[in-house]
């Protein structure tokens, strides 16, 4: 009798009682363990057991109870040579990983390669993978593989990936599974994602292949699909042959079709390859409230991704607007410095203020204020002083943050940080009455700031290819509408 994580093969039994179920597996097992007999566990991936010993990776967690020590799987050694269960060779079903019961997965050893590649951690360990077992990548290994060097290069990125001669051999098994009829439209828009995520280094004959394939093939996208394509090439900024188009159109005919995530990928893409699809924007728009009427949920990156790209596409959907609204202020304490900025900025941008939003938003940013980078600091002043809303407080915390590091502004965060000023002034922005009428803290901070703003923004237009004309009319407004200040 053989044994297995998943239950014990009975050899000479008939067909039909092969396989004890796992339960009574561990009946049996306990009623022979006094005689010493131990159950085996599956092994771990190989490229992981090997990485421990290197000490370089952490080992793994001690088994509960004690089993017998096995040999790892060796390197180069194909899993096809495993045989089924029973055989002198059963060790494949030992070393599988997933927690399907046995007769439930195909006799397909690609399976417990693809969760090795998804339990990976780390660039080296996906290599680790291709380098061993790349020759049996199917369309689902490939693109897994890919996907998960994608995530760790964007995680902590790493330029060597690129001249590693196993990275190459990736991009040999995909071209080699792209041929193959098995080959799915999700492994398709799979590596086209992990691509445009990897960024220019990819670019080239390999990305030109995934691109020809996606222009082949796009009527068999679904929706998660075609808004994976749409990213991918706003991404990327390169719109080849007009595949927006042909994207947006099919987009549009199943719009009702978008989850979430979906629309927030197609509207993100519309808005940043700054095309103009009015129709799309709205049907996206209508299909959100459905949506959110429903009950469907949202994270609060696709909630103010949509307003941010309605606001870029010039949409004013007001009825998305007030439901986004309600659910921003419900749930405020989920959102994140980018995610609090973002919907501040684009409700700010088209004037609309509902009743609580920017009143939540402002403690919120207030309570994460030590998280915020330079553009979300810039542009979340921008909103507040722009439609003269929020607590001074806030504003003048922000104002000090700002004064302190500006020199780690770039030219954009000026800008914003300018028009800012220049809105404080013309509008009054402050506390009714307040003799400071119209400063961010104190005048003597605001005034202090102006200077320094002007002062960098010249330091800038002064190098070439830094600025644009607008950048130097922005500065001629600060300095106009203060200019009558003392210091």
């Amino acid at each position: 009798m053989s044994c297995s994580y998943y239950g014990q093969f009975r050899s000479g039994a008939p067909d039909d009682n092969l396989w004890l179920s796992p339960e009574r597996a561990a009946e049996e097992a306990a009623q022979r363990s006094s005689f010493g007999e131990q159950v085996r566990q599956p092994a771990a991936c190989p490229a992981v057991l090997q990485a421990c010993q290197n000490g370089t990776a952490a080992a793994p967690p001690p088994a509960t109870r004690q089993i017998e020590r096995q040999k790892p799987h060796p390197s180069k050694q194909s899993l096809y040579s495993y045989g089924p269960p029973g055989t002198p060779h059963s060790d494949f079903v030992r070393i599988v990983s997933s927690k399907l019961p046995y007769h439930a997965r195909p006799d397909k050893p690609s399976r417990t390669l693809n969760d090795w590649i998804a339990g990976t951690s780390s660039i080296s360990e996906v290599l680790s993978l291709v380098s061993s077992y790349g020759a049996e990548f199917d369309g689902t290994n490939t693109a897994t593989a890919m996907h998960r060097l994608a995530k760790w290069y964007r995680e902590q990125p790493d330029a060597r990936l690129f001249d590693d001669h196993r990275w190459h051999a990736t991009l040999e098994h995909l071209d080699r599974n792209m041929k193959t009829p098995a080959f799915q439209t999700r492994h398709l828009t799979g590596a086209l994602w992990s691509l445009a995520t990897l960024g220019s280094r990819c670019r080239g004959a390999h990305l030109d292949k995934v691109l020809d394939q996606t222009q082949q093939r796009l009527h068999e996208f679904g929706c998660i699909d075609l808004a994976l394509t749409a990213w991918s090439i706003a991404t990327m900024k390169n719109d080849p042959g007009g595949l927006y188009d042909r994207v947006g159109k099919l987009s549009l005919q199943r719009i009702a079709e978008f989850q979430p995530q979906a629309l927030a990928n197609i509207m993100w893409a519309t808005a940043t390859l700054k095309k103009e699809n009015d129709a799309l924007m709205r049907h996206a728009a209508i299909v959100a409230s459905r949506h959110l009427d429903s009950s469907l949920d949202f994270r609060p990156h696709e909630l103010s991704t949509m307003v941010w790209s309605l606001v870029l596409t010039q949409a004013r959907e007001e009825c998305l607007f007030k439901r986004i609204s309600g659910q921003v202020i419900r749930r405020v304490t989920e959102f994140g410095p980018q995610e609090l900025t973002n919907t501040a900025w684009a409700f700010a941008s088209l004037g609309i203020r509902t009743e609580g939003l920017f009143e939540a938003v402002g403690q919120e940013c207030q309570a994460k204020l030590r998280h915020f980078n330079m553009q979300n600091l810039t542009n979340m002043a921008w909103a507040y002083s722009h439609l003269k809303v929020g607590s001074q407080q806030l504003l003048a915390d922000v104002a000090r943050i700002c004064h302190s590091r500006i020199n780690d502004m770039n030219v954009q965060d000026l800008a914003q940080l300018a028009l800012t000023l220049v809105f404080a002034r013309r509008t009054g922005t402050g506390e009714d009455g307040d003799d400071d009428h119209g400063v961010l803290g104190t005048r003597e901070l605001t005034l202090s700031l102006v200077v320094e703003v002007t002062k960098a923004m010249v330091r800038k237009i002064r190098q070439a290819g830094l600025t644009y004309p607008d950048d130097a009319w922005i500065v001629h407004d600060l300095v106009l509408v203060w200019m009558e200040e003392d210091r």
